[in-house]
């Protein structure tokens, strides 16, 4: 019999053990630049936390113990990060499933996700363990620039840690709580918006209204390719129903769209694969931009490729880059790039490609993209006409007999948004500005070996060498099959990576 209850005051102790909140010490990340360089969470919501911020303040640490919510053991969940001022940042997330004080444990990392433009809202999903402890415990944030972040990490440079709790429990007995964000808030009127329900309480229906948007209405859980034809500023409304009640969010002024050029449907001229008048092939050397096509539309004879995210290149104020149109005959092709990003395609923004393509082969002009101009996203038209036409600076509307029109999107950067990093300046690099050589010379005899790289100014790896040595030495690196321009150098040593700027002569 004693036995027997001994047997029975065990098992009671594990469930109350589970079922109890043990007051737990986490550890922090540990920034040496933090934030203040656009590197934050400027809002996190999961259910019930929808937490807004500007960046913190050293030791870029926050804990929001109360804004919490509830989640249920075995359900699947959304939640949302929209990245800071930085355009390209590292975000994790961890959630500490049996409270045992860390984030280490087997399905504790739920989700990782990458920023590629200031302010962006990126999303991801997972699933609460059934075997769960049920009470409260730590969901963990993590924002960094150039490494994944890990718990506990004490030699982490740029971003910042958010801690919230959560609440597990066995079974949803609450109302929804309508929530949701979008895949973009500012849009123009050839982009589209994608809607991710972000809802608390386990919805299992929902009714979405979209004013002034194409569908108008749905009942998908994450709405997606919702169009505005007319540009302005509009509201969302979802409504979120399960077995325990309804809830409505409602967001005003939520989705501002803005006029596409307004000649984009009205250029009619004879893009037809029949008679080949068409553009087969656009490339920036360098970029993500390499888009093979025929002619895609012929009602409105225009091929419109601002939608294609995979195909939107970053492209460097006072950078000179190489643009690459192949035409299925010989024709007159040109270019526009809305640099103050008016929507109105202007004689300033223009440059010739060509005057007489040779049918099936690129077309090669050298183009700078100027400085003081709008960044971000904006617009590129690529326009192609017959042997015969203008296709000149104020052509950029004309409807031409013959040809056809792409439109892209481009994204303009200044260098500010790539970072130099120094690990305790362990090497000099000189001179910079080069022309043939670099010299790199490590400031102690500690630093062997190192691996050396160096990217251009679209993130390709140009030069890599592998330097093995036993004593202080200075290192000439060759640097003369280079092009002029901008160039990053990055050296991984025992001492860390360092990575710095310098100019090609």
């Amino acid at each position: 019999m004693l036995s027997m209850m001994r047997k029975l005051t065990l098992i009671v102790l594990a469930v109350s053990l589970r079922l109890t909140a043990i007051a737990q010490s986490y550890c922090n990340e540990a920034f040496t630049i933090g934030s203040g360089d656009g590197d934050y969470i400027s809002n996190f919501t999961l259910g019930g936390i929808n937490q807004s911020g500007t960046g913190s303040v050293s030791p870029y640490y926050t804990y929001f113990s109360n804004s919490s919510t509830n989640l249920v053991a075995n359900a699947n969940y959304t939640f949302s990060i929209t990245s800071g001022t930085f355009n390209n940042d590292r975000f994790s997330v961890f959630i500490d499933f049996n409270n045992d004080g860390d984030f280490i444990d087997q399905d504790e990392l739920v989700d990782t996700l990458t920023s590629n433009q200031a302010n962006q809202t990126l999303t991801g999903t997972f699933t609460v363990p059934s075997n769960s402890f049920i009470g409260t415990t730590r969901l963990r944030v993590i924002c960094t620039y150039d490494v994944w972040p890990v718990p506990c990490d004490t030699a982490l440079d740029y971003g910042e840690t958010q801690d919230y709790n959560v609440q597990i429990i066995t079974t949803n007995t609450s109302a929804p709580v309508a929530n949701f964000s979008a895949s973009q808030n500012f849009i123009s009127t050839l982009e589209t918006v994608d809607f991710f329900d972000l809802s608390a309480n386990l919805p299992t229906t929902w009714s979405w209204t979209f004013t002034g948007g194409t569908p108008a209405t749905s009942t998908a859980q994450n709405p997606t390719g919702i169009s505005y034809a007319l540009p302005g500023t509009y509201a969302v409304s979802l409504t979120a129903s399960n077995a325990n009640g309804t809830n409505t969010a409602t967001y005003n002024a939520y989705v501002q769209v803005i006029i596409a050029p307004d000649c984009f449907r009205n250029l009619h001229p004879a893009c037809d694969t029949s008679t080949l008048q068409y553009i087969s092939k656009v490339e920036i050397v360098g970029t993500t931009l390499t888009n093979q096509t025929t002619c895609s539309d012929l009602s409105s004879n225009y091929s419109n490729f601002t939608s294609e995210n995979n195909i939107i290149p970053n492209l460097f104020e006072n950078t000179t880059y190489e643009l690459k149109v192949t035409t299925a005959v010989s024709s007159v092709v040109s270019c526009w790039i809305d640099y103050n990003q008016n929507f109105n395609l202007e004689p300033s923004e223009w440059f010739q490609v060509d005057t007489a393509s040779i049918a099936d082969s690129a077309s090669t002009v050298s183009f700078t993209i100027p400085s003081n101009i709008a960044l971000g996203k904006t617009f590129m038209r690529i326009r192609s006409c017959d042997i015969g036409a203008i296709n000149a600076s104020t052509d950029a509307c004309t409807e031409f007999f013959s040809g056809e029109t792409e439109d892209y999107l481009i994204q303009l950067l200044d260098f500010s948004s790539v970072k130099e990093i120094s690990i305790a300046d362990h090497f000099m690099i000189y001179p910079n500005p080069g022309s043939d050589m670099i010299n790199i010379e490590p400031r102690n005899n500690n630093v062997t070996p190192f691996n050396v790289e160096v990217y251009d100014a679209m993130g390709k790896l140009v030069i890599s060498e592998f330097i093995q040595t036993e004593s202080r030495f200075k290192k000439e690196l060759n640097i003369s099959n280079l092009i002029t321009g901008i160039y990053f150098l990055k050296i991984n040593s025992s001492n860390g990576a360092s990575i710095k700027k310098f100019n090609k002569l």
